[in-house]
């Protein structure tokens, strides 16, 4: 068994634990349910239509560092009918909600958003884009009311449908049958109805999740200058598509992750003086603007790379054989004592149900393990490592 299977593993059962729970999911799903509902039966003169974008729409939602933290629920609602300008668009949504009891007290006024603060037990809040249609532009293309905080509105051109479309194009690769079910099944393939993208685990949305965390905690003490998740999100899905198409490693979650930090720089490029990561589905919108005024953000950024490179790629693959304590302390300091320490104990289960299937033989002497079927030795972690008792 190679070091690479053996980091999969850690690194696939790191990304099971980052995921929100199925309550948490339900909890969200109901609680937007409820909000269109409530938006289309207040106003029968307006035709409003309310649905998920950003991360909680692609499967890439992160579980909170801890219980007192929140995750985002981002949601667009989209007021087709009537044409409202800005400021009236903001203020008409922000009023209808004020008037619904179950948000008195819980709504923030953002620049972009109007934010639904729900209870700490649900560890969510649901930021709301109040948007219209943007008539000289193609059908998915939206306006998204914003203030600049001293009271003047405008809008923002956005396209969250056509991205989600996108990034679907780019999981097209894997061979999950749920993602096959999202393009049509090939010829002799039972039906499969496709599920909604945060209950299916692609090694692409594992990959983010994975960086994500990893970012949230390299720049715990200064998250101004963290890499947005719109950046990331963008990042990966074009380097995965570049791994793809030149017949790199894609199945790997180890091998993709370490492609994509090799290539993330591809991708960012220098226009008139401006680092640019152009949105591929809307012209003229550069989601690294903000990188012209500031220089420590590329400097950060590249950083965090080299940081992400050393915890997620070298240190584990210099410390899975020879020095498990260090592993676990790494994963630890990258992603979390109670993620790490969960993940490391699958793994250790995992292994231990191999040894008793038969598919590996552990030669109790020396510690060391055979792959039956091909013979290659392989180390496996002493009993009561922190991979876990059955290690």
């Amino acid at each position: 068994m190679k070091n690479t299977y053996k980091l999969d593993m850690i690194l696939s059962a790191l990304a099971e634990e980052l995921n929100i729970s199925d309550t948490m999911y339900d909890r969200a799903v109901q609680s937007y349910s409820n909000l269109g509902e409530y938006l289309k039966k207040s106003n029968t003169d307006w035709m409003v239509e309310v649905y998920p974008q950003g991360s909680f729409e692609m499967g890439t939602v992160v579980k909170p560092l801890s219980d007192e933290e929140q995750y985002d629920v981002d949601l667009i609602v989209l007021i087709k009918k009537p044409m409202l300008e800005a400021k009236a668009l903001r203020g008409e949504v922000t009023s209808l909600l004020e008037q619904y009891g179950r948000y008195e007290g819980k709504l923030e006024d953002k620049r972009r958003c109007v934010r639904i603060q729900y209870s700490d037990s649900a560890q969510f809040h649901m930021d709301i884009a109040c948007a219209r249609e943007h008539l000289a532009q193609s059908e998915n293309v939206i306006l998204i009311s914003q203030h600049d905080n001293n009271g003047n509105y405008d809008f923002s051109p956005s396209n969250p449908s056509d991205y989600v479309a996108w990034f679907k194009e780019a999981m097209r690769y894997s061979d999950l049958p749920e993602i096959r079910a999202l393009f049509g099944k090939a010829a002799g393939e039972t039906d499969v109805k496709p599920l909604p993208l945060i209950k299916v685990h692609t090694t692409l949305q594992k990959a983010i999740q994975l960086l994500k965390r990893h970012r949230d905690i390299y720049f715990k003490d200064n998250s101004k200058n963290g890499p947005s998740s719109i950046i990331i999100t963008t990042l990966c899905a074009l380097s995965y598509d570049y791994i793809v198409k030149n017949q790199m490693q894609s199945d790997s979650i180890y091998e993709t992750i370490k492609s994509m930090l090799e290539n993330f720089n591809r991708f960012i490029t220098v226009k008139d003086g401006d680092y640019h990561l152009d949105n591929p589905v809307l012209n003229g919108e550069n989601f690294l603007t903000n990188w012209k005024d500031d220089g420590s953000l590329k400097r950060d950024f590249d950083a965090w790379i080299d940081k992400a490179t050393r915890d997620i790629i070298i240190d584990p693959a210099n410390f899975i054989e020879n020095n498990p304590s260090k592993l676990s302390k790494e994963l630890s300091e990258g992603f979390g004592e109670g993620v790490s320490t969960r993940a490391l104990n699958k793994y250790g289960q995992t292994m231990g149900a191999l040894n008793e299937a038969g598919i590996i033989k552990i030669d109790t002497s020396t510690m060391s393990s055979t792959l039956q079927q091909s013979g290659e030795n392989i180390k496996t972690p002493q009993k009561n490592t922190f991979f876990g008792d059955e290690a």
